[in-house]
């Protein structure tokens, strides 16, 4: 699971800042690193907070992860995963979309603020993404069912045709193999009652 930029300072401390910028950014506040003036400061309201200038995530940090995906994570960033702006954070997500579990990141690795704003915008992109897969599949059921139907009916004559053309080989077939058969269980039996009497009969 590669996070969505989680900040190296306790979430708490700068709770307050993500919960504006989410509101203004949406979803790209999640990966946002903290701006920092020249002497590492900002300023929200009376407060003056010094915060992270990258967002940083390493194995370390992943614990209770599914192996695969810390197998993933450190192949893929051995040194650890490290931006030092939100479009380099951005940029890297997308990069690996397919490859992560993106909602456990964000339910370990987001505060209350930012997993709120990451769930704001998986909501209508889960309902739009489900809404096309259900119409897509929708029209391939549709276009499985009219091929079946369009197959079974070039087949059903060949199917006769074949059938039609077996039946004497089958019947010939089974007036072979039936003696034969009859005969096989027969001398199984005698040869199983045979040992068996020999067997029970002198012990």
């Amino acid at each position: 699971m590669l996070p969505y930029g989680a900040p190296t300072r306790p979430a708490y401390e700068i709770g307050n800042l993500l919960a504006e910028r989410d509101a203004r950014n949406g979803l790209g506040a999640l990966c946002a690193a903290p701006s920092v003036s020249d002497a590492g400061v900002t300023h929200s309201g009376d407060h003056a907070m010094t915060l992270a200038s990258t967002a940083r995530i390493t194995l370390d940090r992943l614990e209770g992860a599914c192996d695969d995906q810390r197998v993933m994570f450190q192949e893929l960033f051995p040194n650890g995963f490290e931006a030092t702006s939100e479009a380099a954070c951005i940029a890297a997500a997308r990069k690996h979309a397919s490859v992560f579990d993106w909602d456990w990141a964000a339910s370990r690795l987001l505060a209350d603020p930012a997993l709120e704003a990451y769930k704001s915008v998986k909501r209508p992109a889960w309902e739009t993404y489900d809404a096309t897969r259900r119409q897509a599949w929708k029209t391939y059921k549709n276009s499985n069912r009219q091929s079946r139907e369009a197959y079974e009916d070039s087949m059903r004559p060949a199917r006769k045709a074949y059938e039609d053309a077996m039946r004497p080989a089958r019947k010939a077939y089974e007036a072979v193999e039936r003696p034969a058969r009859e005969s096989y269980e027969a001398a199984c039996a005698d040869a199983f009652a045979r040992a068996f009497w020999a067997q029970e009969s002198t012990q």
